[in-house]
C-alpha cells in the first residue's frame, strides 16, 4: 500500500469515526444513552424477521453470483461466482474505501483464472448495471406505494431506468472512445482500457448481458426487501414499504462510494438518516433503528463470507 492510498484509508477511517460520533449524538453528551438504545433495540429484534431478512439477502448474493456469471460468459460458474460475490460483499462492510472492489477482481484471477482487466471489465458493468436496476426498482416502488403527486416522477424514472439498462453497454465504450486520446496518465489510460474491455465482455455475449440485467433486478428486489424486513424486525413499523426501499437504497449507495471508513460505520447510518430525511421522516427513532439495521445486515454479510471461504479454499485445494 503507498503512501497517498494510506493516507486516504486513515482519513476515511478517522471521517467514519468523528460521523459515528455525532450520529450516536456525541456533541450532546448523549453517546451512552444511543449505545444502551441500540442495544434494546437489537436484543429485542424480533427473530423471524431478521432470519427472514438473512435469507433474502442470501437470495440476493446468489443473484448477484448468477450475474456476475452472466457477465464472464459462463466463468466463473453460477455457485462459484455466488461465493466470490458473498466474500466481496463482506469484504465491503468491513474494508474502507471500497478496497473490496480491488479484492473481488483479485479473486477472479485466483479462483477462476480471469485476467484482472477483464475482471475490472465485469465489475464496472457490474456496477452500472447496479444503478440502472435500482433506479428502476425504486420507482417502480413508488409507483406502487406512493400518492398521486410523484406519479409522473416516479414514470419518468421508471421509462429512464428502463432506457438506461437498453443504452447501459454504450455507456464504458463511448467513455473509453472520447477520453482514450486525451490523457497521458498511465493510470487513467489502464481505466480508459478497463472500459473498453467492459463494452467488449456485453459485445461478445449481448444475450447474455440481457439476461443479467434481469437478474439484476431481481437481486435488488431481494435485498431492499431485505432492508424491509430488518427494519421491521428492529421496530420500525410505519414507514410503508416504498419509504424503507428508498431509504434502503441510498443507504447502499452511499456505501458504494469510496468514502466509508472501517466497517461502513456512520456513513451507511448517514445514508439511511439522509433517505428518509428526503422523505421528510426524521427523529431519534430512525437514527437508532439504521445503527440496528446496518449491523444486522453487516452481520449476514460477514456470516456470508464465513460460509463461502472455506468452500472455496477447500475447493482450490482439491483442484490442486
Amino acid at each position: 500500500m503507498n503512501g497517498r492510498l494510506r493516507a486516504r484509508v486513515l482519513l476515511s477511517v478517522l471521517a467514519g469515526g468523528v460521523i459515528t460520533w455525532l450520529m450516536l449524538g456525541g456533541p450532546s453528551g448523549r453517546l451512552a444513552e444511543r449505545l444502551s438504545d441500540i442495544a434494546a433495540t437489537l436484543s429485542s429484534a424480533d427473530p423471524l424477521l431478521v432470519a427472514a431478512a438473512f435469507a433474502l439477502y442470501a437470495a440476493s448474493v446468489v443473484a448477484r453470483g448468477v450475474r456476475l456469471s452472466l457477465l464472464g460468459n459462463g466463468s466463473p460458474g453460477i455457485w462459484s461466482a455466488a461465493f466470490l460475490t458473498a466474500i466481496h460483499a463482506g469484504l465491503g462492510h468491513v474494508l474502507p474505501l471500497r478496497l473490496s472492489d480491488v479484492a473481488m477482481i483479485g479473486l477472479l484471477k485466483g479462483h477462476a483464472s480471469i485476467a484482472p482487466g477483464r475482471g475490472t471489465g465485469m465489475v464496472i458493468l457490474a456496477k452500472l448495471l447496479d444503478v440502472a436496476s435500482l433506479g428502476l426498482v425504486i420507482s417502480t416502488a413508488f409507483l406502487c406505494g406512493a400518492g398521486r403527486s410523484v406519479v409522473l416522477a416516479a414514470l419518468i424514472a421508471l421509462a429512464a431506468g428502463s432506457a438506461g439498462i437498453l443504452a447501459l453497454p454504450a455507456v464504458p465504450w463511448m467513455a473509453s472512445r472520447l477520453s482514450g486520446g486525451l490523457f497521458d496518465n498511465p493510470r487513467v489510460r489502464r481505466f480508459v482500457s478497463t472500459l473498453g474491455e467492459a463494452s467488449r465482455i456485453w459485445k461478445s455475449d449481448r444475450a447474455g448481458f440481457l439476461k443479467a440485467s434481469g437478474v439484476s433486478v431481481a437481486a435488488w428486489v431481494l435485498k431492499l426487501s431485505m432492508f424491509v424486513c430488518l427494519s421491521r424486525a428492529v421496530g420500525l413499523i410505519e414507514p410503508p414499504f416504498w419509504q424503507i426501499f428508498f431509504a434502503g437504497a441510498v443507504t447502499d449507495l452511499i456505501m458504494a462510494l469510496p468514502i466509508h471508513g472501517l466497517f461502513s460505520l456512520g456513513t451507511a447510518e448517514a445514508g439511511w438518516t439522509a433517505g428518509f430525511a428526503v422523505l421528510g421522516i426524521k427523529g431519534e427513532g430512525i437514527v437508532t433503528a439504521g445503527f440496528g439495521v446496518h449491523i444486522l445486515w453487516m452481520l449476514s454479510a460477514l456470516l456470508g463470507v464465513l460460509v463461502a471461504a472455506p468452500i472455496l479454499l477447500g475447493s482450490r485445494r482439491s483442484e490442486g
